[in-house]
């Protein structure tokens, strides 16, 4: 049977599976994609420092989520409610994701020297030719 969840949405064993199929790719991304992209973009001084700060973000997320999950243990029919908070921080993940510039190394792979450069310029704000080359 179908009852209806959050928001006025049909919940149903097909929503539960496309929710966590969705969900697995996201955690997938952001497990595997992430820390790559910010290898490549990240300053040599501080490459390892903020791609070992993501996980403490991870951490943080987790601890969040659990603390979620007791507030809403008190009010066992509205379990739905807690999957429904997660579009506060995947909306803004979603659309900012465009506006992520394409990484250095993957330009360079494609012969963009020049968009290379921008890309660095866009999340390194020193001297962006003597990075560069590294």
């Amino acid at each position: 049977t179908t009852r209806v969840g959050p928001f006025g949405l049909g919940i149903g064993i097909a929503t539960l599976v496309a929710g966590r199929m969705t969900y697995g790719a996201g955690v997938g991304f952001i497990m595997h994609g992430a820390p790559t992209y910010m290898a490549e973009m990240s300053p040599s001084k501080v490459r390892g420092a903020i791609v070992s700060a993501k996980e403490t973000v991870i951490v943080f997320g987790i601890v969040v989520g659990m603390l979620m999950g007791d507030l809403m243990s008190d009010y066992p029919d509205n379990w739905t409610d807690l999957y429904a908070f997660e579009i506060l921080g995947a909306l803004p993940m979603l659309f900012l994701t465009f506006k992520i510039p394409r990484s250095k190394r993957w330009l360079l792979m494609k012969g963009y020297r020049e968009e290379a450069k921008e890309s660095m310029a866009f999340v390194y704000k020193g001297n962006v030719e003597e990075e560069f080359d590294r």
